[in-house]
């Protein structure tokens, strides 16, 4: 007789990689989720690129040289309490005006890995409203 198959204990739990991006119009800031800056390999800092049209945001490891980079915090993974928060009044503001964004909302925007760039672009017509005012 044959023995039957029983499934297989596992010790992790597989969870969902979730690549967001939370915009806050009250206190102008970005903040980068850390599955987006574990799928970009952990690195030490990470640039804003935005395209002409200002509809969609993309992120990618650089230097601390290039253009809008920003370091990334050591502790990221390490400290519950930390996370990636970019703070621009001016970057904010000008991504609330070109998308027609209500000001006084938290929006979280939803994006996907581009093996050719090698970053994550956040498409923002693709949000959600977090806290609506």
């Amino acid at each position: 007789m044959a023995e039957e198959s029983k499934p297989r204990k596992t010790s992790r739990l597989r969870k969902k990689i979730v690549l967001s991006l939370s915009i806050n119009t009250k206190k102008y800031t970005l903040s980068v989720n850390r599955d987006s800056v574990r799928l970009l390999g952990v690195p030490e800092y990470v640039c804003l690129r935005v395209n002409e049209a200002r509809n969609s945001i993309l992120v990618m490891e650089c230097d601390s040289s290039d253009f809008m980079s920003f370091r990334v915090p050591a502790d990221l993974f390490t400290n519950d309490g930390r996370s990636l928060v970019i703070t621009s009044k001016q970057f904010v503001n000008s991504l609330i005006v070109a998308n027609e964004l209500p000001i006084g909302n938290t929006y979280r925007v939803n994006g996907q890995y581009s093996e050719k760039q090698k970053a994550i672009v956040y498409n923002i017509s693709d949000y959600s409203i977090i806290n609506p005012k």
